[in-house]
């Protein structure tokens, strides 16, 4: 057990960056948030926080136990070897780390970060964040709880449809050296995440299509592709950054008994009653951001284990690398 009143660092204080600091925080157990920016000192939002220039200063200093890492995914693998050279296996303070999805540009990346962080004593958790919206993970509690008798899935049909306009990010972002992919690995990934959490089987065969339509950039702002599991279950899988509808975050599942439908907003059950047009509805609980925040911050204080691993994160990193093989190269794909 870790305990309370514990120093957390955070390195990257970005857009994202900013949302995990508010999380530490809200949180009456983290002593003090230190920061560490390469690009700029940190303007301190409050008693609690200290900011520096430096991550290895930062590390060094102030000895935090756990470490988000927030910065542009090129730098996923680099800042992780260089935080865990300060794990506690390696003689350090640190035994957690946060990471921000994805969890590299590639698979073997992946695996170093995994297996460095394996060596040096600390715990990884991936901020797949979507898996605390509380309808995605009542979703997962549906399908995994024997006694509701819904089925294995047999089709999966994934949806992140929102408008973004990429000029307005930061140059990183548009760049396929920097962010390895554009909607598929940066928003997508929640929604693919969540399949893979449900699916009941590994996945064996990708395919899929990439397309740049309504943006200028190197990576893509559509993508749409489809998964065929060891068990036979199907998944598609629609993403887009030109919808200018309403955002459509979403993941159905058909299983033989049930379909469930898991939005930001709520989750919907059928179960064949005709007079249940809407399903069963449960309004979502919370706020998906701040429930990650206060998970992690369970785990570190009560020496946990986190629920999302390094091992979900290489895992989704995977099946992306292949969609985009399968994507460039116009042909089904094994895994």
């Amino acid at each position: 057990m870790t305990g309370t009143n514990f120093v957390a660092g955070l390195i990257g204080y970005g857009n994202i960056g900013h949302t995990h600091a508010k999380g530490y925080l809200a949180d009456e157990r983290v002593r003090r948030l230190a920061l560490a920016d390469p690009y700029s000192p940190p303007e301190a939002p409050s008693e609690r926080v200290v900011g520096y220039t430096s991550t290895a200063e930062m590390l060094q200093t102030e000895h935090p136990v756990a470490v988000s890492i927030c910065v542009p995914h090129d730098l996923h693998l680099p800042v992780s070897l260089e935080v865990s050279r300060y794990g506690v296996g390696n003689g350090g303070s640190v035994r957690y780390v946060l990471l921000e999805k994805p969890m590299a540009l590639n698979e073997m990346e992946a695996e170093r970060i995994e297996k460095a962080f394996e060596t040096a004593g600390i715990r990884l958790m991936l901020a797949h964040s979507v898996r605390f919206s509380s309808p995605f993970r009542r979703l997962a509690e549906l399908l995994n709880d024997k006694e509701a008798a819904l089925g294995q899935p047999l089709l999966l049909l994934g949806n992140y449809l929102m408008y973004k306009d990429y000029s307005v990010y930061p140059e990183w972002k548009r760049r396929a050296s920097q962010a390895g992919g554009g909607v598929l690995l940066r928003d997508g990934l929640h929604v693919l995440d969540a399949i893979l959490n449900v699916a009941g089987a590994e996945p064996v065969e990708v395919w899929g299509q990439a397309a740049l339509l309504a943006n200028q950039a190197e990576v893509e702002d559509t993508f749409l592709g489809g998964i065929r599991f060891a068990n036979g279950a199907l998944a598609q899988l629609s993403f887009s950054n030109v919808s200018r509808a309403e955002n459509q975050i979403s993941l159905t599942v058909h299983t033989p008994a049930a379909t469930l439908k898991a939005s930001l907003e709520q989750l919907q059950v059928w179960t064949g009653a005709a007079d249940q047009s809407e399903g069963v509805v449960e309004p979502a609980q919370g706020d998906l951001w701040a429930n990650q925040m206060a998970y992690f911050i369970d785990c570190v204080a009560l020496g946990r284990l986190p629920v999302v691993t390094g091992t979900d994160g290489r895992r989704a990193v995977k099946v992306i690398e292949r969609l985009y093989q399968a994507a460039s190269q116009g042909c089904r794909l094994s895994i």
